[in-house]
């Protein structure tokens, strides 16, 4: 993990294959104390690697995909309506601030 990281959250699912039109799903647990005065985000990183081609001798191009999601924790005590928190953010130049 890059210095600096700190892991409070963590995926509880193996590696797997997933085919055409088929589901799986991704379980996120929380590894330690979360923050309770505030909200939270977090990034979730999916990656998608394609299977092998059949045929040895063709000419292909394989592209692993990565998906980056934000996941956003808000503590239940937390005051205000989250629908209402974009009116106290504050737009500068290159700067989003929150006052």
């Amino acid at each position: 993990m890059p210095q600096g990281i700190i892991r409070l959250i963590y995926y509880n699912t193996a590696t797997f294959k997933l085919d055409p039109v088929k589901e799986n799903m991704l379980r996120i647990v929380r590894a330690g104390n979360l923050p309770e005065d505030r909200e939270s985000v977090y990034y979730v990183n999916v990656k998608a690697i394609p299977p092998a081609p059949a045929e040895e001798s063709a000419n292909t191009l394989q592209l692993a995909i990565k998906t980056r999601m934000k996941l956003f924790y808000r503590p239940a005590g937390l005051k205000g309506n989250p629908m209402d928190s974009y009116k106290a953010l504050v737009w500068k130049k290159g700067v989003i601030a929150c006052v």
